[in-house]
């Protein structure tokens, strides 16, 4: 069973700057830069703040261990997508989102249901916003526990009798 999404809005950042070294439960690499002014086409999915890379693959890390990473909302010029790491291994390339420079902002899925410790968004530097990151843990089926235990307790009660 999957606990709740957090997704990282940046609406408590207003005006411009860099986004804090740690924000929203990530570590975010030097390079990221928030934007709450008005821009088009680089919109917000959730107004008003969105952030940007200011060179081309810009990564970030996940502080409370690992989660399972949803994708997040783009809009600009050109393409994004996603490379996902767990210890230090590439496990998932997402699909490439096409950002044509006009509309609103659009979702792209990571395509991956695994544990990440750190994604790497791979675009050109200055040419997309991102918004809305979303991710999440992984907790185990309430029933998992109990199954195992009454499965263990018939197992003893069998070699009892």
């Amino acid at each position: 069973m999957l606990v709740n999404a957090t997704v990282v809005t940046f609406d408590s950042l207003r005006g411009e700057g860099p986004v804090p070294a740690v924000y929203g439960g990530i570590a975010w690499d030097p390079g990221w830069f928030y934007l709450s002014d008005d821009y088009p086409p680089f919109e917000a999915h959730s107004s008003p703040t969105r952030i940007y890379a200011d060179s081309d693959d810009k990564g970030f890390t996940f502080v409370n261990d690992n989660q399972v990473f949803d994708g997040a909302w783009f809009a600009g010029y050109y393409y994004a997508s996603f490379n996902l790491y767990n210890d230090g291994l590439l496990v998932h390339t997402s699909p490439t989102l096409e950002l044509f420079g006009s509309g609103p902002a659009r979702f792209l899925a990571s395509g991956y249901a695994g544990l990440v410790d750190a994604v790497s968004v791979v675009g050109i530097g200055g040419a997309y916003v991102m918004d809305d990151v979303t991710y999440h843990g992984e907790v185990p089926e309430p029933g998992a526990p109990s199954l195992m235990l009454a499965g263990m307790l018939a197992a003893a009660l069998l070699n009892i009798g």
